[in-house]
């Protein structure tokens, strides 16, 4: 039993109490009561997947509120989903007739918006999956920064009519911190809540 972040920290669990540490049987609709204790969390962390591997069972998009990072939504125009980001990281910024801008708080021009029309325009360079979200990577250069547009392709039921498709300017002075940045806001791409 273990844990791991959205940065892909794994954390073994220090202590066990109530029935999680007794070896028991079970018959169905039986109900059994137990914890466990972990380490405290990277303070990046955004969310959590718990991992049972004698169970060959998970329970992922774990995300602890009351600790001194809060968070807030961004719920997509575009499509049924939305985007988990840290106050402390990020800021949401309004632009008149335009989606909302997801503005790095810590690094100059690093930028994430939703796509206004779903068409991509860069170059195919990759697909990567961050968390359990598969994401199509296409890339720009521009002068002072690249753009790169993620398009998610798997990882939900619901993707298939209405990709989310996300675009992101990285400045070229401080664009690995700004990827790493970028990867763990897309981790949080869940179906928005009612």
């Amino acid at each position: 039993m273990y844990v791991v972040d959205n940065l892909g920290n794994r954390y073994d669990h220090i202590e066990v109490g109530g029935t999680a540490g007794e070896s028991r049987g079970m018959s169905d609709g039986d109900t059994l009561t137990g914890w466990f204790e972990f380490p405290p969390p990277d303070p990046d962390a955004l969310y959590f997947t718990f991992y049972d591997d004698d169970q060959g069972a998970q329970l992922g998009r774990i995300v602890l509120f009351g600790t001194a990072t809060q968070y807030d939504r961004l719920n997509l125009i575009g499509s049924n989903f939305s985007i988990l980001y840290p106050l402390v990281l990020w800021e949401r910024v309004e632009r008149e007739g335009q989606l909302s801008l997801l503005s790095s708080l810590r690094i100059p021009n690093c930028t994430l918006s939703e796509s206004p029309d779903f068409l991509v325009e860069g170059k195919y360079t990759t697909t990567i999956v961050l968390a359990t979200i598969e994401y199509e990577i296409y890339k720009t250069l521009e002068t002072d920064w690249s753009v790169r547009e993620y398009l998610a392709v798997a990882g939900f039921e619901e993707l298939g009519s209405v990709n989310p498709l996300f675009i992101a300017t990285i400045p070229y002075d401080d664009s690995l911190q700004c990827i790493f940045d970028l990867s763990s806001l897309l981790s949080t791409l869940e179906v928005a809540l009612p």
